[in-house]
């Protein structure tokens, strides 16, 4: 029988939960009493959860009882309402379970928690939006994404990690074959001594930064890293919230052809030609550049966006850059007195959580003011991120070193500032910086 999430079943489920111990361990995220349609049912989950959470175990039927007589003489409830109660408590207690019905209560009170939990976030969303209508300027739409979301997530398998006794013998194993770990979600940087310091390159649910000042290259960095993943057949997201579609695009053209950018932008017989040439490698691959306004640049929004991707192309990244962080909005203070260095942190932590989500590496950078940055050429965290709680959330952190006479001979310096995995920390590569072609290519030394 198929009791899908009628009121007889939701009987059911309260049922179980009273006669199976192990049922309310493993559905405890699942199960709030407003999910709930009959008041008795309401009211025996409040107190079954109160009290699981005091003593982490399921009470027996005597002691339910007793927790009903104790509330109802705490908040003044009638008798009538109270034996009702108690009534109601001992025809659920017995009705008969098969083992079938048990298996199937434990496969999906998880969906059905995420179905409650999604229609009560999304009245709450209706009344967000008519309150937007009627001109409440204190109702934020940002929450209605977030209410739903949160349903999403209501009786989400949890990862309870892995044993270390277990993978001791094959540790080579747990590094290759983790879904994070693996050497098929890395992305090569284009750099080789970054990618010999990253292993390979950036790794899936990995955030990485470029640091500099205004106008020192962080953008054109990011280009020759989205251009280094398309060229190794990767699907590619760019994010761009500062400079639009078309400006982008003419860099990424110029790199990939070696033709001026100007040159691209007019449509050069040349270029016209390097793209024929290169036409045979573009099946299958993807790069999608996308500007979004600054005011509407959240983290909620960017995962938006890649889920109508997903919808209507069939496709998720393997790679995104956002360009970047700072151009982003806000997200509202968490507490009172939050400053910038909480708040840009809170964003870092959003771009991490979507790098989790798509589990692909996840490229920004970073503004930082010239206070400490020309001291011989030699900026480090301790200088550039004492205020940066965003820095905390970096896999990886390169910062952009170029002096007035570098820049007239075309040169720059790429300084690797933190890398959790070690090596390379102070390494400086030295860099080709042909910006009219939007190139920054490491120099072999």
């Amino acid at each position: 029988m198929n009791y899908r999430f009628t009121a007889e079943y939701q009987s059911l489920i309260v049922s179980a939960l009273l006669q199976d111990s192990t049922l309310l361990v493993s559905s405890r995220d699942a199960l709030r009493p407003e999910y709930f349609e009959n008041y008795s049912e309401q009211e025996i989950i409040r107190l079954l959860l109160e009290f699981f959470d005091k003593y982490r175990q399921k009470p027996g039927r005597d002691t339910v009882v007793q927790i009903v007589y104790d509330r109802a003489t705490k908040i003044g409830l009638r008798d009538g309402d109270r034996d009702k109660l108690v009534t109601d408590l001992y025809r659920i207690y017995s009705i008969p379970l098969q083992t079938a019905d048990i298996h199937r209560i434990r496969d999906q009170v998880a969906q059905f928690g995420r179905i409650q939990a999604l229609k009560i976030a999304m009245m709450d969303s209706i009344n967000l939006i008519t309150d937007f209508e009627k001109g409440d300027d204190t109702v934020q739409l940002e929450g209605v994404e977030k209410k739903i979301q949160k349903a999403l997530i209501v009786g989400a398998a949890k990862n309870i990690g892995i044993d270390l006794v277990t993978v001791l013998p094959n540790m080579r194993a747990l590094c290759t074959e983790s879904d994070l770990g693996s050497s098929d979600r890395r992305v090569s940087t284009g750099y080789q001594t970054m990618d010999r310091y990253l292993k390979g390159g950036l790794g899936g649910g990995e955030i990485a930064f470029v640091m500099a000042p205004s106008n020192k290259g962080k953008s054109m960095v990011l280009v020759n890293l989205a251009a280094a993943g398309f060229k190794q057949g990767k699907k590619v997201v760019y994010f761009s919230f500062e400079m639009k579609e078309p400006e982008i695009a003419s860099r990424l053209a110029a790199n990939m052809t070696n033709c001026e950018i100007s040159k691209v932008q007019e449509n050069d017989c040349v270029y016209l030609q390097k793209i024929r040439d290169l036409s045979i490698c573009f099946d299958k691959r993807n790069l999608r550049i996308i500007y979004v306004k600054p005011s509407e640049a959240t983290a909620n929004n960017l995962r938006s966006i890649l889920m109508s991707i997903e919808t209507l192309e069939g496709w998720t990244p393997d790679l995104i850059l956002v360009d970047y962080l700072d151009e982003m909005a806000v997200p509202p203070a968490g507490k009172k007195g939050d400053d910038s260095y909480n708040a840009y942190g809170r964003l870092a932590s959003e771009l991490l959580d979507l790098a989790v989500v798509y589990r692909c590496p996840l490229w920004t950078a970073s503004q930082v003011n010239r206070d400490g940055y020309d001291k011989e050429k030699a900026p480090s965290l301790d200088t550039i991120g004492r205020s940066m709680q965003k820095i905390d959330k970096a896999e990886f952190v390169v910062t952009i070193i170029q002096s007035e006479s570098e820049a007239v001979e075309h040169k720059m310096q790429l300084k690797i500032l933190k890398n959790r995995r070690g090596p390379g920390v102070g390494w400086r590569i030295p860099c080709r910086a042909e910006l009219a072609k939007a190139q920054i290519y490491e120099v072999t030394q």
